[in-house]
């Protein structure tokens, strides 16, 4: 039989998994919940926003049916509190409060979440991305050594400390069809580590890949905290396309 690629025993495994949470996709706006995928310097170019794909990007044979239940469980956590209308979920009871600079830039703070629950729901989507074959995620290549840590962590429950596999969370707040964009992970090189940024329904995920390394003040002040909170910052389209070729010409 063949051997899921989770709990890495031999089952039967499910005909249809999927990569990214289907419920990344309901805020899509027509009926079939199509979205538009592009890649990051794209975004401006109105051409490239009128291409539509299907909503889904599944893969069979990848998981059996108790670990796309474990997945599946993180799923039903992390979805509603980010998601509701395209938005920051505001029926979900995490404290989120708003705010703005003497500067003018604006960020959200979230409190009181399951810091296992929703750590874990986001790295089984870098991880899913990393086993995937699909041709949407080949830029994603985690170590063996990585993909096998997360792949514990997931199937254990185990979301670990801080410095390990922080996530940095982001916000577009204008429009510009940003909530209808799916930029798939790409590689980005940030404050000295290796990330995988993906982008979806405004929403910008950084997966910065480390595991038990000192990380920056700045970066342990921002990303998601064993107590629960997390700050969310909001960017502007333009700013956010020049803050991507900064780090490309800094990968170059």
């Amino acid at each position: 039989m063949p051997l899921c690629k989770l709990c890495m025993e031999e089952k039967q495994l499910v005909k249809k998994s999927h990569i990214i949470p289907d419920c990344m996709y309901r805020n899509f706006s027509d009926e079939h919940n199509s979205y538009v995928e592009v890649l990051p310097e794209e975004l401006l170019d109105q051409n490239s926003l009128s291409r539509r794909r299907r909503s889904g990007i599944y893969e069979g044979d990848i998981l059996c049916k108790n670990c796309e239940t474990i997945i599946s469980k993180f799923e039903s956590y992390g979805c509603p509190i980010l998601y509701s209308e395209g938005t920051l979920n505001p029926k979900i009871a995490i404290n989120a409060k708003h705010f703005t600079t003497n500067k003018g830039k604006t960020f959200s703070t979230l409190e009181n979440l399951d810091y296992t629950k929703f750590k874990l729901f986001l790295l089984s989507i870098i991880w899913r991305c990393s086993i995937s074959n699909r041709v949407e995620f080949a830029s994603v290549k985690l170590s063996p050594g990585h993909e096998e840590t997360l792949r514990q962590m997931i199937l254990t429950g185990d979301a670990k400390s801080i410095r390990d596999y922080p996530i940095i969370f982001s916000y577009l707040k204008n429009d510009l069809k940003s909530s209808e964009i799916l930029i798939p992970p790409h590689k980005v090189r940030r404050d000295y580590f290796n990330t995988y940024r993906f982008v979806i329904t405004r929403f910008i995920f950084d997966f910065y890949i480390t595991e038990g390394k000192s990380i920056m003040n700045s970066l342990e002040e921002a990303t998601l905290k064993p107590s629960g909170s997390v700050l969310i910052f909001h960017f502007d389209t333009k700013d956010y396309i020049k803050d991507l070729i900064l780090a490309k010409g800094k990968n170059s």
